[in-house]
């Protein structure tokens, strides 16, 4: 019997719950795992043991349209062994890590751990970020939606700051990259 372990970390980005549910789906139906079970409250949940049966949740209904994570999300920092003890308890083959960068970053030392010990379990991560500034990739999931809400934002206060003869900022989110600004600056306002 297989069985897969999936965590939702970091901050919030649209689209969190259709990877949940399309990881759900392609596990059970095309790897023909046994049990997937999602943990509430990312790595603290790891690791606190606090799952739920996937088929079960997203049998009752349909959360692709619904924002947020329905498996909840933290930051704690949870020692890679601490967490380890979390995937052999939970007799878990593989783990899939729904994150950004800090997240990633736990998930390489629980698979350095894992490898320590022998485990049997391998760590997956699923890159998620609005800021798309995880190395290696060309776009994050979170970041498309992110460009074009700001896109609209400047859209819709170009004709204000023109009839008013006035510079208006808008600020979005990027933490050191900028792309999102960079994306909608290009996208946005007319001229």
């Amino acid at each position: 019997a297989r069985t897969c372990g999936i965590v939702t970390c970091g901050g919030l980005c649209p689209g969190l719950n259709t990877v949940v549910q399309e990881l759900y789906r392609c596990l059970s139906t095309q790897y023909f795992v046994d049990k997937v079970w999602g943990f509430e409250g990312g790595y603290e949940g790891l690791a606190q043991g606090k799952r739920v049966d996937l088929a079960r949740v997203l049998r009752k209904k349909n959360i692709y349209a619904e924002g947020g994570t329905l498996l909840g999300t933290s930051r704690p920092k949870i020692p890679a062994p601490e967490l380890a003890d979390a995937v052999e308890r939970e007799a878990l083959d593989c783990l899939f890590v729904v994150s950004g960068d800090g997240t990633m970053r736990g998930a390489a030392a629980l698979a350095e751990e894992l490898q320590k010990r022998n485990s049997k379990c391998r760590v997956a991560v699923v890159p998620k970020t609005i800021d798309n500034d995880i190395p290696l990739i060309d776009r994050s999931f979170g970041f498309d939606t992110a460009v074009g809400f700001a896109t609209q934002a400047i859209d819709r206060l170009h004709s204000t700051a023109e009839a008013h003869r006035r510079v208006m900022v808008v600020e979005v989110m990027g933490r050191t990259t900028g792309w999102i600004a960079l994306y909608a600056g290009v996208a946005g306002g007319g001229d």
